[in-house]
């Protein structure tokens, strides 16, 4: 009965609109879609290129490793406290936005980072071998074979 009672709330034209005491669903849903692209951009723009450069040169891959797993860890909702205490508003986002971004952002990085660098690994080292032989240079070789190859572990 609670579910059906929670269907029927949603559908009442009221809560969809915004008043000047309670936002309605359809902003509200908004709000939530661009925390959750701009945490996803933030996240990528740190994991990716990071996660790419570990897979391609083995550098500093148990660094990594230990730091996403010890952020799986943290206390988001104690991390997102703190900040929204501590962060001063920034005038072109609406309230409580940077807290949030960087709380999301930070769960983001893990996963990504995991997958960006097991994706570049994960390509047969006699490839990349055969890619050098031809002359390719590290870039070309990240970029026209690893990426490629590795885009199955890396997008998922």
């Amino acid at each position: 009965m609670i579910i059906v009672q929670g269907f029927l709330w949603i559908f009442v034209p009221a809560h969809w609109t915004t008043t000047a005491e309670l936002t309605g669903i359809g902003d509200a849903l908004v709000q939530h879609l661009i925390l959750t692209a701009l945490s996803l951009l933030v996240a990528a723009i740190i994991a990716l290129p990071l996660g790419l450069f570990i897979g391609h040169t083995g550098k500093g891959r148990q660094i990594a490793i230990i730091a996403t797993n010890i952020s799986r860890g943290l206390p988001t909702l104690g991390l997102l406290a703190v900040l929204i205490i501590a962060l001063p508003d920034v005038s072109f986002l609406p309230s409580g936005y940077p807290p949030n971004i960087i709380v999301y952002a930070l769960l983001g990085i893990p996963p990504m980072l995991a997958g960006a660098y097991t994706g570049i690994e994960s390509v047969n080292p006699e490839t990349v071998d055969a890619a050098r032989a031809t002359g390719m240079t590290e870039l070309q070789i990240l970029f026209q074979v690893e990426i490629p190859l590795g885009a199955g572990l890396i997008v998922g």
